[in-house]
C-alpha cells in the first residue's frame, strides 16, 4: 500500500518537473496556428483572404463567367487495335485536346442578345488507324484526324425577341445542329455521329474541318425550333 502511494507521488513529481522545465513538451499535443502569409497579402478584389492557386482560379472563373467570360478545356484518348483481318494488326494510340472561349455581350453589358465563341482542338498520335490499320469505310474512331492544331469553329451569334429568333454567321459545323443524336456522344465510333450517307458522300462541313455558315434559328416554344443554315466545308489543301 505504502509502495503504490510512493510511486503516485513519484510519478506526480516527474510530470510536475517535465511541465516546468519543458513547456513545449505540453505544447504538443495543442493545434498548431498556421503563420500568416505575409508574402501574398489577400486579394481585396475577390473579397475574401484565398491564397492557394486553386481556390483563386476558381473565383476568377466566377468572376469572368458573372462579365460573360467563360473558357473550357476537354481532352479525350483512346486505343484502338486491329485484332484480325483489315489492313495490318497494329494497336495505337489517339488524343484529341478541345478547347474553347465565350463571350456574352448582353453579360459583358455591351450588345444585348450577342454572343461570340471561337474554339480550337489539337489532334496527335495514331497515324490514322482507320485508313492505314483498318480500312472501314467509316472512321472507327470520333476523334481520329491528321496530327494538326487548328482553328475550330468562330462565330457570332444575335438573338431577338427573347431568343425566340437567332442569327449566327462564322465558321460554323453541320454536326453542331444537324444529324446528332442526344447520347451518341457517349460511344466512341463514329456510326454514332454523323449518317455515313451525308460523311461519306457529300463534302459536309464537319469535323476535323469546318467552314463558313449562315445559321438561322426560330424557336417560338422551348419545346420546338426551326434550324436552317447554309453551309460550306473547307479542303485539306
Amino acid at each position: 500500500m505504502f509502495a503504490k502511494k510512493y510511486v503516485i507521488a513519484g510519478l506526480g513529481v516527474l510530470l510536475l518537473f517535465f511541465g516546468f522545465s519543458f513547456p513545449a513538451f505540453s505544447e504538443i499535443t495543442q493545434p498548431t496556428k498556421r503563420p500568416q502569409n505575409k508574402i501574398f497579402p489577400s486579394i481585396e478584389l475577390l473579397g475574401r483572404e484565398r491564397q492557394t492557386s486553386g481556390l483563386f482560379l476558381e473565383e476568377s472563373r466566377k468572376i469572368l463567367e458573372e462579365n460573360g467570360i467563360s473558357f473550357e478545356a476537354v481532352y479525350a484518348g483512346d486505343m484502338v487495335s486491329n485484332h484480325r483481318g483489315g489492313l495490318r494488326r497494329k494497336t495505337t494510340y489517339i488524343g484529341r485536346l478541345d478547347f474553347g472561349l465565350t463571350v456574352d455581350l448582353d453579360a459583358a453589358g455591351l450588345i444585348p442578345g450577342g454572343q461570340i465563341y471561337v474554339s480550337g482542338n489539337n489532334t496527335h498520335g495514331g497515324e490514322n488507324p482507320t485508313e492505314r490499320y483498318i480500312g472501314d469505310l467509316q472512321t472507327v474512331d470520333n476523334i481520329e484526324a491528321p496530327d494538326s492544331m487548328r482553328l475550330y469553329e468562330l462565330w457570332y451569334e444575335q438573338s431577338f425577341f427573347h431568343d425566340k429568333f437567332a442569327l449566327l454567321a462564322g465558321v460554323h459545323g453541320l454536326d453542331c445542329d444537324f444529324a446528332i443524336t442526344e447520347y451518341g456522344g457517349l460511344f466512341i465510333n463514329s456510326s454514332f455521329g454523323t449518317p455515313p450517307d451525308l460523311s461519306a458522300n457529300v463534302p459536309v462541313s464537319i469535323f476535323p474541318l469546318l467552314g463558313p455558315a449562315v445559321r438561322v434559328k426560330i424557336a417560338p416554344h422551348e419545346k420546338f425550333e426551326l434550324i436552317a443554315a447554309v453551309l460550306r466545308r473547307r479542303s485539306y489543301r
